[in-house]
């Protein structure tokens, strides 16, 4: 879940990014986000923008498409990984997504997303607390991975965190998490107060 974002607030700027029911085809409406940010007197686009990318992220390369099941399955694999968002944001994103698929040409299979995000997680009391982030940005020709150091302060992973979790998968430590949710652990970075996420 996008940390500080109500959830209708977020299906509002979703349905507003995407023309979602106002427009015959899905679009990018940057402004509209932007208009409602300064009415309602927060910074909406980040929590639409980390939607938006785990929304794109789906892979749904084992279900036909198109074909009867396409929709719902898509509908039901977003919430599971996003339940905090509602069924109108749902219902754009998959319009938005399907679209993109049927009429661009777009792949069906997920693409990685060019930033990933893992974290590690510490045990406290018997609940999963986050208590490091690690990002991996990808070009196509080159990898970086870094360590979140503090508030929008990233250093170099000198320790290969990241590399290790993919040479060696069983014996990682760190687990990837989706863009929302390493946005809510910098929420958690800048009030140094630790709990576990919003949405696993």
């Amino acid at each position: 879940m996008s940390a500080g974002i109500d959830p209708q607030l977020l299906a509002e700027a979703i349905v507003a990014y995407t023309g979602h029911g106002t427009s015959k085809r899905p679009v990018d409406d940057r402004e509209a986000v932007d208009r409602l940010s300064v009415e309602r007197g927060v910074e909406v686009f980040p929590a639409v923008e980390a939607a938006l990318q785990d929304a794109e992220a789906l892979d749904m390369s084992d279900i036909p498409i198109p074909s009867d099941t396409a929709g719902d399955a898509y509908r039901s694999r977003l919430h599971s990984l996003r339940p905090d968002l509602t069924g109108d944001a749902i219902a754009a994103l998959a319009n938005r997504w399907f679209y993109r698929r049927l009429w661009l040409g777009l792949p069906a299979e997920a693409k990685h997303p060019r930033v990933r995000y893992f974290a590690r997680f510490a045990n406290e009391n018997g609940r999963q607390v986050p208590s490091a982030l690690y990002r991996r940005e990808d070009d196509g020709t080159s990898i970086v991975d870094s360590v979140l150091e503090d508030v929008g302060t990233w250093r170099e992973d000198r320790n290969r965190v990241v590399w290790s979790s993919f040479a060696n998968p069983l014996e990682s430590d760190v687990e990837p998490i989706s863009a929302a949710q390493a946005q809510e652990f910098e929420k958690m970075v800048a009030e140094r107060r630790y709990r576990p996420f919003s949405a696993r």
